[in-house]
């Protein structure tokens, strides 16, 4: 009986629809830049309550249009990352990597390392497949990718160990200042 919107129609879109119909979960999408001919389209987002907003990460809703509705079901908010951790087979053990750059071939280099040890592993997150596109196993170990954005909006991602790479100015026309930035990364040793 709950409302909720998909907010943004691309990658991370398609996966949360997919995962809904899958699991018969009731829901409206939107997405700023097209006018989607699917039957479940919610061309009035703006005017209504939402008990859940999955947002795709690329969504800016400091600097958006209707920023007020964003502020209003700020707490409303959250990720595909966060219905995988509320609702999917869990993993070995999960070890989350941020920071401004080197993310990917860190997240690489440590998938190979754990793989030498004859341990299965994988990398997910801001990292190829939408998570909810992904078959899990409890017997590997999950590398996830975390960039700002979806550090920013995710609320119950549950991490084994977490590391920061790095912090340089960046994304600084969304997130305005370093204070700002380095606190929504730093975020990452909240889901330990």
């Amino acid at each position: 009986n709950k409302k909720i919107l998909i907010f943004g129609y691309g990658k991370t879109g398609k996966s949360v629809q997919n995962y809904f119909i899958k699991n018969k979960i009731n829901h409206t999408i939107w997405d700023d830049k097209r006018k989607l001919n699917i039957k479940n389209f919610d061309d009035k987002y703006h005017l209504k309550k939402y008990d859940y907003i999955i947002l795709s990460p690329g969504v800016d809703i400091y600097h958006h249009k209707n920023k007020n509705f964003f502020k209003k079901h700020r707490k409303n908010i959250i990720t595909d990352l966060d219905i995988f951790f509320l609702f999917e087979k869990k993993f070995k053990y999960i070890i989350g990597v941020t920071g401004t750059n080197g993310k990917s071939s860190f997240c690489n280099l440590l998938n190979n390392l754990i793989k030498k040890n004859n341990i299965k592993s994988r990398v997910l997150g801001n990292f190829g497949n939408p998570v909810l596109n992904e078959n899990t196993s409890k017997n590997e170990y999950c590398i996830l990718e975390l960039s700002s954005y979806q550090l920013d909006y995710s609320k119950y991602i549950k991490l084994d160990s977490a590391c920061i790479l790095n912090i340089s100015a960046d994304h600084l026309d969304r997130h305005e200042t370093m204070t700002k930035y380095k606190k929504i990364k730093f975020k990452i040793f909240n889901f330990l």
